[in-house]
Parts: structure tokens; sequence; C-alpha cells
């Protein structure tokens, strides 16, 4: 068991038997701040998305960055979080023993709770952080859903976020791919997930309304040919030919593996969470980044719907 502790301007200071002891990389990043929410999603994460991999609870003790304006003693206010911190760790390290992971450690740290969880996800070479969500934040734009986007943007890493109230096992995996360079990444991510639990798999992919619908599929297919499909458009119409074209393309993605493809067209954000609840996904899988390539350090605009809207726990893929 490992237990740290952070303090702005100070190095990590290792505590207890475990001294110089490093996670192993591909650790898992567990965001704790003892909510239930972030209680809950600790431990679904453990038993349903990374059982093998190493898990690290991180606390982070609120502590805003200095402020010109602000007359606010900042000696004092860290002397009092220090004060709490054996408490916490203690805490901490009593839950992070209760997770089904194969080796479990604990961080506290003191600070801006986005920027500290990415950081310390980034030290530990973790392959994913995990935040819980909790049920009001999907119809409120404050402080918790900011802090999803502040973590998924910041972390180098995979982000996984459970809405609160999700215990079951997942039974279907949903993907969600666009026609950017990252799809390969998100579906083989998807797949592997959907092999571990041994469920169903779906790749969804959602053609945005619009005339250059078309000219954007066949440069990512370019010998994609209509061979049949189905649905309510018109046969002959050029919505039957970009719905055929995705499906085409995402048989490829599947690279002959077991799974369905689904394509549709509309807004992105609304009909991957309105397809994801027909189909009972119970994980979606998409990245962090659309089909514009931002860059790092960024957030899409559907990553961002569909983390902070989704009643089903989703994973935001970190691509090259």
């Amino acid at each position: 068991m490992i237990s740290t502790t952070r303090i702005p301007g100070h190095d990590p200071v290792t505590h207890g038997a475990a001294e110089g002891h490093r996670s192993a990389p591909g650790c898992t990043a567990l965001g704790v701040d003892f909510s239930s929410a972030s209680l809950g999603a600790a431990a679904w994460a453990t038993q349903h998305v990374a059982p093998r991999a190493e898990a690290v609870a991180v606390h982070v003790a609120p502590l805003p960055d200095r402020c010109p304006y602000e007359e606010i003693d900042h000696a004092a206010r860290e002397h009092a979080v220090r004060l709490t911190i054996p408490a916490v760790r203690g805490g901490l390290d009593g839950f992070a023993a209760t997770l089904r992971a194969e080796a479990t450690g604990a961080i506290v740290r003191v600070g801006v709770p986005s920027r500290e969880l990415a950081r310390a996800a980034t030290e530990l070479d973790a392959g994913l952080v995990v935040l819980g969500r909790s049920k009001q934040a999907a119809w409120d734009s404050g402080h918790e859903t900011d802090m999803v986007c502040r973590v998924a943007r910041q972390a180098t890493c995979d982000t996984l976020v459970v809405p609160e109230g999700n215990v079951a096992r997942p039974e279907h995996v949903v993907a969600a791919v666009d026609d950017g360079p990252d799809a390969t990444r998100v579906a083989e991510r998807a797949r592997a997930i959907a092999t571990q639990l041994d469920v169903p798999l779906t790749l969804l992919h959602v053609v945005p309304s619009g005339y250059l619908a078309q000219q954007r599929l066949t440069l990512v297919a370019p010998g994609a040919r209509p061979v049949g499909a189905t649905g309510t458009v018109a046969p002959g119409s050029g919505a039957l030919r970009v719905h055929v074209m995705a499906r085409r393309w995402l048989g490829e993605l599947l690279a002959d593996g077991d799974g369905d493809a689904l394509a549709v067209m509309g807004e992105p954000g609304r009909e991957i969470l309105r397809n994801a609840a027909r189909l009972g996904a119970g994980l979606l899988v998409l990245g962090k980044r659309g089909a514009d390539c931002a860059p790092h350090g960024s957030l899409g605009s559907v990553a961002r719907h569909v983390l902070t809207r989704s009643p089903c726990p989703v994973l935001a893929v970190e691509c090259a």
C-alpha cells in the first residue's frame, strides 16, 4: 500500500513501509472526494473495466490558487488543510483496501482538484483516470461538470466517467466513432473491453446532416460502394448512399471481429445518447477529440456533451 501526500510548492513525500514504491505503468488513478458518486465510480471501474490493473485512489484537498485581489490568508488556509490530511489519508487507505484490484495505493494532494488529479495520473503513468458524476450534474452546468471536462482535457490518458447509481455489469459496449484518425484506436479499445467482459459490441457512427457528409466518408473509405442497407431512407437517394458507405466503413473497422455496425444521420451528440439508450449500452466509448483533429489539451464538443449527459458510464479515449 502506497500513501503519498503532496503540498503545493513541495515534492511529494511517501510515508510508511511503502517508501520508494512506484506504481506500475498503466495503473488506474481513481479520483476520490468521498462523495457517493466518486466512491461508486472507483468500485465500478476496478470491478468491470480495469480489474487487473493496480488502482491508486487520489484525493485532492481543495486549495484555490492565490488571487491578487482577494484578502485571504492563504498560509492559514493551507495550514488548516494540512491538519486534515492524516484523517483523510486514513480514510483513503481504508477505502482503497476494499477495491477489487490486483494492488492498491492512496495519494493525498492539496491544490486545484482537476489540475492535481490530472498531474497525479501523469506522474503515475496511469492508463486510466476515473471520475464519478452525480445525478444532478447531468442537468447542471456548474462546478462538477467543469471538473469532469477539465480532467478529461488535462489528463494524458483515457478518462472514465461513471454517473452515480451505475452498479451493474455492462451487458453491451457501444463505441461511437467519427471519421477522424482516431477511429481505429477507439474501436480497438472498445473491442478489448467487450472481449474482457464477453458482451456484444456495436460500432456506431453518426453521419452529420449536410451536403459534406458524403464527401467526408469518401475520403475515409474511398473504395466504398453501395451494397444494400436497411433504414427508412428512399432507395437511390444521396442519404442512402452515405448510409451504406458508413456501414461499409464501420465493417472495415471491425476487422472481421465480432460486433455490429450501425450508421445513423443527425446531430452527433444527441444521436449517440439516443442510440446508446436504445441499444441498452452499459458502457459508451468515444474519442476525446473529434474528426477535426483538435490539439492535445482540448476536448471535442461531442465528447463534452456525452461525458456530461450520458446516463451510462463513458470512456473517453486519449488518442495520438
